[in-house]
């Protein structure tokens, strides 16, 4: 029963810690897309006579870098309920 008791407050720091990341991978992700985009539509889509396609590769080639900071949201997590766990724990 104790042993319970005793993890209930790291699970709860998990899940704000989760949380935490998983805000600022959101927000980093819609900048890198977002930059990504217009960087690719300002330099290669003004320069075309038919730029549909040009559009659409320039929203789609950001996507995977866009979405490369995701397979770090667990190590990023895990490091940041570490400190969390250190810093209140001293004194």
């Amino acid at each position: 029963m104790t042993e319970h008791v005793a993890t209930q407050p790291d699970e709860q720091l998990r899940a704000r810690a989760r949380h935490y990341v998983y805000e600022r991978l959101a927000l980093a992700t819609t900048v890198i897309w977002t930059l990504g985009t217009f960087i690719l539509m300002i330099t290669i889509v003004p320069y075309v006579i038919r730029p549909q396609p040009y559009i659409f590769m320039a929203s789609i080639i950001p996507i995977p870098f866009a979405a490369a900071p995701w397979l770090f949201w667990g190590m990023m997590t895990d490091a940041v309920v570490r400190r969390w766990s250190k810093d209140s724990q001293q004194p």
